[in-house]
């Protein structure tokens, strides 16, 4: 913090509030005296040597309290007429004219000019007042004067400049291309955060130069556009120009918002800002502690706006306020008397642009029922709240959490640090560390909230069960840890240890270190207090963080969709049809960071999601969800370090058969998939309970669109790795955005599979069946059959009676396992998958019957699916030579009845038939 700049601006804040005090304005009096008691509150804590700090903040606050009681005497102030605000459209309507005058668009100018002159001569028919008439006049004149003007001049040059070829405001032409589309494309995740541009996702070499983004993300983000029936469209720079001004007040064509419940219950009527403000103003001063929620159950979003302009007051640069169109030539956003906002918000992989009026909801005695500036003029929280809520369905929002919504509003990368005693992975000494330094420098913005509790618990620690507080500072004095958290309500603070009213524990040398007088915060709640770490702790049960994507030198990020039909319901046994992606980290001398953000789309408020990296120890009842419904799902990410090792042509097809437990791929880079996942089967005495190869990190499930996966390299070299999505129970079609940050450089892309050829194949006798099937508790369900006769079929594929011989180890029943023979054209990769029962342990041996290179058996040995394994094998081959082969599916041990499917995938085209 730059002490100078706080007490420049509580000198400002100050002169303020002793004009509007003389002049009777109580109201602004009071925001101005409390913001000047913040600004010097910050200037001390800065290392401020100006003397009797805390003397004036006491004098400020006394004077706030002292004019509550006037401000209930005083009469509101007269509004204004709906002239003077007919005016007010009309000075925009020309502010607006002349912009686009500056940037050569003279059609656009002349529709203004010439709307704003219709409007004030409405406007001076409609009035008496000869000033205000004569204002109109004079402004009417001006408008007609510049209109004529330039349809002069275009009349006079019939060849002038089309508007794509005139210069744009700085001078310059756009630039143009082969794809002048592109142009207007969704603008990156950070755009305008930063004061260099952010990279998007790096052009891959098969896409065409110039091209962002691949037709399948362009998909993606066009499906998810529409989110509880209404569309908001990314942001493209064409927004940029978007219209504010009309002669008319604008209203969303969609209509109102829907109220909560407790809303209705005191609800009166919608009104604009000039139905109840004597002058309205979008920001009067970006503040915290003016920002007030009411009876809309999104505690958290208001949290997140509170940390949001901590920040921007804070470090001086725009984080929320950068949001809101429109904006003035300083890029600040303004009142618009014509009704109309635009807001980006970062939704579902982009920033998106939402369009808003400015109806807000108002109750029976006047009073806003949505969240406010305790400045009644101010309208930048009352806004961006409304543009929030329409994406989320309305003012019956069914709440959030911080992570959530502060990267709606900012785009930064959020993350969760579960402080409750069964995360082993939380230390206090060290997230306290990391905490008061990454906030110091300006790297994060803090939330915390509150668990479940009692409401005799709440009453007596003064804490609200599961609602989410500001973090607004934190400190260290000799040994003592604090953090100043605010409550979004504006009133009731911690009651516990260091509260305002505790005689024990404060010493006046912690007291001046703070800058806090408990005398005076008796006096006037808002909400805000001290609290140490450790009652944090022991109180609290989240603390949410939102990292700056500044931070990292590299960015790059994917949308795709995993189609809800693709594969089985589970992954229990295979993660072969799981969505997979190579990542491949350069890491330089000193280590660098790596993270990855995984977000699922979310198109309706109650579909919630539980996203995570993937922890091998939850078992499948899912325990962790407090309510089970059709809509919720889990959604999870692995990561696999991946080792490379090259492959020697003159080696049998099957050398990259992987025997030991580690995954391998080809040194000229052709990525595998991973397959095996974790067996979980409790009673399984054969298999390793261990993936093969086991995820590089995992973690738990939790509640939340969002999961970040970190890590930290240290040795310098190329690092690999193989990250795969997955979801439990997977029911519908999901869409989702993967994104990596990274200190250095670093290449990330989807990995093709090379089989263009699949069959699963069950029978009832010679003739083979193509089934898609599902499989659900040891059940086989037919979804979609095919067969040559076109005849209903009932699936027998199993394992049954002497079919159920066993390993090898059994040779007298092995020979009647079932035996099934393919016929490779052409030769080519191959993948084999069986799945059985996870309550046994299953593997198969393939014979070489014949090939082209090397006829007849006898020249390669018989070859399998390695380690036995509850309920899923496989076997994968790079080059398969074009021949005949015979698979023999088994159990471990004999009489293990039950059903099973064999899958063969190849890039040529291959014949599957039954033997035995």
């Amino acid at each position: 913090m730059d002490c100078t700049a706080l007490e420049h601006d509580a000198v400002k804040f100050a002169k303020t509030a002793v004009i509007c005090d003389q002049n009777g304005k109580y109201n602004e009096a009071v925001f101005y005296y409390k913001e000047a008691a913040q600004a010097l509150i910050y200037a001390g804590m800065a290392g401020s040597k100006l003397e009797g700090i805390q003397d004036k903040v006491n004098e400020y606050l006394d004077r706030v309290q002292a004019l509550h009681n006037a401000v209930q005497a005083q009469s509101s102030d007269p509004l204004k007429s709906k002239q003077q605000v007919d005016l007010e459209r009309a000075h925009f309507l020309v502010t607006q004219a002349f912009e686009e005058d500056e940037k050569g668009n003279g059609d656009e100018a002349i529709e203004l000019y010439t709307q704003a002159v219709e409007l004030c001569i409405q406007t001076s028919h409609d009035t008496t007042d000869q000033g205000l008439q004569g204002k109109l006049k004079q402004l009417a004149r001006q408008a007609l004067d510049r209109a004529e003007g330039l349809k002069e001049s275009q009349s006079a040059s019939p060849l002038a400049q089309s508007p794509q070829d005139r210069p744009g405001p700085s001078g310059a032409k756009p630039s143009g291309g082969p794809f002048p589309v592109r142009q207007f494309f969704p603008l990156g995740p950070d755009f305008s955060l930063h004061d260099r541009p952010q990279p998007v996702r790096p052009v891959q070499s098969s896409e065409p130069q110039g091209q962002r983004y691949t037709s399948e993300e362009i998909e993606v983000l066009r499906s998810t556009s529409k989110i509880n029936g209404i569309p908001f469209v990314p942001f493209m720079s064409v927004d940029l120009k978007e219209r504010f001004a009309f002669p008319v007040p604008f209203s969303d064509k969609l209509g109102k918002l829907a109220l909560s419940p407790k809303q209705k219950t005191i609800f009166s009527r919608w009104v604009r800002p000039d139905e109840i403000c004597n002058n309205p103003t979008m920001i009067l001063s970006v503040s915290s502690f003016s920002i007030k929620q009411t009876v809309v159950s999104d505690c958290s979003f208001v949290a997140s706006l509170a940390i949001s302009a901590a920040y921007e007051r804070r470090y001086n640069k725009k984080l929320i306020t950068s949001i809101i169109y429109p904006q003035n030539r300083r890029g600040e956003p303004e009142y618009n008397p014509c009704g109309k906002y635009m807001v980006k918000l970062h939704i579902n992989g982009v920033p998106r642009k939402v369009i808003i009026d400015d109806f807000l909801p108002c109750g029976q005695n006047g009073e806003l029922l949505c969240s406010y500036s305790s400045n009644r003029n101010e309208l930048w929280v009352s806004l961006i709240e409304k543009a929030y809520m329409k994406v989320m369905g309305g003012y019956d929002f069914p709440g959030s959490n911080s992570n959530i919504d502060l990267h709606a509003l900012t785009g930064w990368i959020p993350e969760r640090i579960a402080m409750h005693s069964d995360n082993q992975s939380f230390i206090k000494d060290d997230t306290f560390r990391m905490l008061y330094q990454r906030f110091h420098r300006g790297d994060v913005l803090i939330t915390t909230a509150t668990g479940v509790m009692t409401e005799e618990e709440g009453e007596r620690w003064g804490l609200v069960p599961t609602h989410a507080y500001a973090v607004l500072d934190i400190r260290e004095h000799k040994g003592k840890r604090f953090l100043q958290l605010k409550n979004p309500w504006s009133h009731l603070r911690w009651k516990g240890r260091f509260s305002e009213r505790d005689e024990k524990n404060w010493t006046p040398e912690l007291l001046k270190y703070l800058n806090f007088d408990p005398k005076t915060a008796q006096k006037f709640d808002n909400g805000v207090f001290w609290i140490t770490f450790e009652d944090l702790c022991q109180y609290y049960d989240v603390i949410y963080l939102s990292w700056s994507p500044a931070l990292f030198r590299e960015s790059s990020c994917i949308h795709s969709s995993w189609d809800g039909k693709q594969g089985p319901v589970k992954d229990a046994y295979s993660l072969a049809n799981n969505p997979q992606y190579r990542l491949e980290v350069t890491c330089p001398a000193g280590g660098t960071a790596v993270w990855v953000l995984l977000t699922r789309h979310i198109t309706d408020k109650v579909h919630t999601v539980c996203l995570a990296v993937h922890h091998h120890t939850v078992s499948d009842n899912v325990s962790f969800f407090s309510h089970r419904n059709n809509n919720r799902s889990v959604f999870v990410l692995l990561m696999f370090r991946t080792t490379l090792h090259k492959t020697r042509s003159s080696s049998p097809w099957w050398f990259t058969r992987r025997r030991e437990r580690k995954f391998t791929t080809l040194v000229s880079f052709s990525w595998k998939c991973v397959y095996l996942c974790v067996c979980v089967s409790s009673d399984c005495l054969v298999c390793s309970s261990s993936a093969d190869p086991p995820p590089y990190i995992d973690g738990i499930r939790i509640n939340s669109p969002h999961y970040l996966t970190k890590m930290r390299l240290t040795s310098t070299g190329t690092h690999t790795f193989t990250l795969v999505v997955s979801q439990y129970e997977k029911q519908n079609t999901i869409n989702y955005t993967l994104r990596v940050y990274s200190g250095c450089k670093f290449s990330f892309s989807k990995i093709p599979t090379p089989f263009t050829h699949t069959k699963r194949v069950t029978f009832t006798s010679t003739c083979l069946f193509v089934h898609i099937l599902y499989w659900h508790d040891n059940k086989i369900t037919i979804l979609h059959c095919e067969s040559p006769l076109s005849l209903p079929v009932q699936i027998n594929g199993q394992w049954k009676g002497p079919s159920a011989g066993g390993c090898g180890n059994y040779k007298d029943s092995y020979k009647h396992n079932p035996i099934y023979q393919f016929n490779l054209e052409r030769p080519g990769p191959m993948l084999i998958e069986l799945r059985g029962s996870r309550q046994y342990s299953v593997g198969f041996e393939m014979v070489t019957v014949s090939t082209v290179v090397e006829p007849g058996p006898a020249g390669h040995p018989k070859k399998n699916s390695g380690d036995y394994r509850c309920g899923f094998c496989y076997m994968e081959a790079d080059h398969v030579p074009a021949g005949i082969y015979n698979v023999i599916p088994t159990t471990f041990l004999p009489k293990q009845e039950g059903p099973f499917f064999l899958d063969f995938s190849s890039a040529t085209p291959l014949k599957v038939s039954q033997l035995q």
